[in-house]
């Protein structure tokens, strides 16, 4: 679903499917913005943050997290690690995220 609403953005997308795939894919093609859900398989979302927040190269990147995870302990972890953004998919539309998108992409 949120690849279809970013293609009408006309915004380009790389999907992955494991915390370390994405980890890899971020350090190597350095995105202009990460959408990191918490429940991945390998490494999670909390360790994927840590690791793009303590690495030079990956470290401004924009990171969003989006994910079903709600509990105040992994929010405030989440945001003490350096997370841009935090939204949990049962509270916002796909216009609130693309709102939150475009706060952080330039023209």
């Amino acid at each position: 679903m949120y690849k279809r609403i970013f293609a009408h953005q006309k915004y380009q997308t790389e999907l992955t499917s494991t915390g370390e795939e994405g980890l890899n894919v971020a350090k190597s093609k350095l995105p202009d913005l990460i959408l990191l859900d918490i429940m991945l398989p390998g490494l999670n979302g909390i360790e994927v943050l840590k690791e793009l927040k303590d690495d030079p190269k990956t470290k401004t990147i924009p990171v969003l997290m989006l994910t079903n995870v709600g509990e105040e302990d992994i929010v405030r972890q989440a945001n003490e690690l350096g997370a841009d953004s935090y939204m949990v998919k049962a509270d916002f539309t796909p216009d609130q995220l693309l709102a939150q998108i475009k706060k952080y992409l330039k023209d």
